[in-house]
């Protein structure tokens, strides 16, 4: 989906700002960042669930006088006079309880791409916190410095401790492919890489 892309990119930035910031009071830990950022994002999503929940609730005390009208229309699915007696009935009832139709759905359209956002940051932590990224980029060298990519071959390497083939030269993909690496392949990297990896 195209609008998850800058909302996570947002998301993120806000991650990066918070780890920056508590990473210059001495509390450089992303458990903690994580911790304080998903409050955050729970406090402002706060006002939308708050509304939905009670979309929900009026939707309950609705529920039997939507059925009476239902249940009054049953069987009538082709005179289409009576299907339009039976919107405005239902509209008028909506209106009762000063409610839109489609209140509670768009209150989860909202929401949803903001879920989507919020599960890729995390999953691709290394991305959006600067600090973190630099420390990918610096193994593997793609920032200028030395490191695993100025070694002849290394991309087959990396494939081959990875077990798929990987576009190496690209930032986004070599740091979170690195990062999703397990304790073996991190050692099997510094096996083929002591000289980077101390």
């Amino acid at each position: 989906m195209s609008i998850i892309k800058p909302i996570a990119q947002l998301l993120g930035y806000i991650l990066d700002i918070l780890f920056k910031g508590l990473n210059a009071i001495g509390i450089g830990n992303i458990a903690i960042a994580i911790i304080i950022f998903t409050l955050l994002v729970k406090m402002l999503m706060l006002p939308l669930q708050i509304k939905q929940q009670k979309m929900t609730k009026l939707q309950s005390v609705m529920n039997p006088e939507i059925k009476a009208i239902q249940e009054k229309y049953k069987g009538k699915n082709s005179d289409t006079v009576a299907m339009q007696k039976m919107q405005a009935e239902t509209k008028a009832v909506y209106e009762k309880y000063g409610v839109s139709q489609w209140g509670s759905c768009v209150q989860l359209l909202i929401q949803m791409p903001i879920l989507f956002a919020l599960y890729r940051v995390f999953q691709q932590i290394p991305l959006y916190i600067s600090q973190i990224k630099v420390l990918f980029l610096n193994i593997l060298g793609l920032n200028g410095a030395d490191g695993i990519s100025s070694v002849s071959g290394y991309a087959d390497t990396l494939n081959e401790i990875y077990g798929r083939t990987v576009d190496w030269s690209n930032t986004s993909t070599a740091v979170t492919t690195l990062n999703s690496f397990t304790s073996d392949q991190w050692i099997k990297l510094k096996k083929h890489f002591q000289l980077f990896l101390i």
